[in-house]
């Protein structure tokens, strides 16, 4: 993961960042790359070459994404990782199931159970909402919970879940 260094103040324009005389900005470059520059300090997916950054990608998505995008997001996530998880899985094959592959594999794995886990809950949970008209006002009523729900409420649960997806990590 290369170093990031922030600029108080910038000496000369860089137009393909948008960055301006006097402003502040961030770079950062890869050992075999060209320099990178932003104005806003750089996202964990922009910081990585590895498999990894689409999944990092598409938890920074889900973090952003509206309630009613939230499973389709977290699904995304999922996505990327069994695709990250599959090109892990074939390096290891390439080396006899050893080394670090092979680590990232089964880590990458762990991590594709669990995130499939949480949007399995999101599922169920959204299942068992029904959208209902009263007072002139759109309601949901939960058949678990035997109750009206608000808006606020939905979002408030969804965001435990985005929050349990966005927070998983590759351990190896």
């Amino acid at each position: 993961m290369p170093r990031v260094k922030h600029v108080q103040s910038a000496r000369k324009a860089i137009p393909s960042a948008g960055v301006e005389v006097g402003d502040s900005y961030y770079w950062w470059k890869f050992r075999h790359g060209p320099k990178r520059v932003s104005k806003t300090y750089p996202k964990r997916s922009q910081l990585t070459q590895s498999l990894w950054s689409s999944v990092y990608a598409a938890q920074e998505e889900l973090e952003k994404a509206p309630p009613d995008e939230v499973l389709d997001a977290a699904q995304n996530v999922v996505s990327e990782a069994e695709s990250a998880r599959d090109d892990y899985e074939s390096a290891a094959e390439a080396f006899n199931n050893e080394g670090s592959n092979q680590e990232r594999y089964e880590a990458a794995e762990s991590f594709v159970e669990q995130a499939e886990s949480l949007v399995s809950d999101i599922e169920s949970y959204l299942d068992d909402l029904k959208e209902l008209e009263w007072k002139g006002e759109r309601v949901w009523y939960s058949e678990n919970e035997e109750r009206l729900l608000d808006d606020d409420e939905i979002r408030e649960q969804l965001s435990e879940w985005v929050d349990q997806i966005v927070e998983l990590e590759l351990e190896y």
